[in-house]
């Protein structure tokens, strides 16, 4: 997996899949943020990491929308740390992987 931001203005993580021990690698898809969906278009976030614990992968994105300090992380309640195991285990059922 790679954090992404395309073009169309909007966060997430590209998924990758490889059959040769990742010689070559085939697009699987794009897994957008459920926080970019939720935000309205104004506020600013950028994908931060997506990573593998345990048997679940999480990713974890960063909001630019601090008004005070925009260095600093502000009074929040929710620091987006989201489960994407299903998105990416469905991503790749549909690129013939078996999960």
């Amino acid at each position: 997996m790679a954090e992404d931001i395309l073009a169309k203005n909007t966060t997430g993580v590209s998924v990758f899949s490889s059959m040769d021990g990742w010689k070559t690698a085939k697009f699987a898809g794009f897994i957008e943020s459920i926080d970019r969906k939720l935000e309205p278009a104004s506020v600013a976030i950028s994908q931060t990491t997506a990573h593998e614990l345990g048997d679940r992968i999480y990713s974890s994105v960063l909001f630019y929308d601090n008004k005070i300090n925009p260095s600093m992380a502000g009074n929040r309640t929710d620091f987006a740390l989201r489960d994407i195991t299903g998105s990416v285990d469905s991503l790749l059922q549909a690129n013939g992987f078996n999960m």
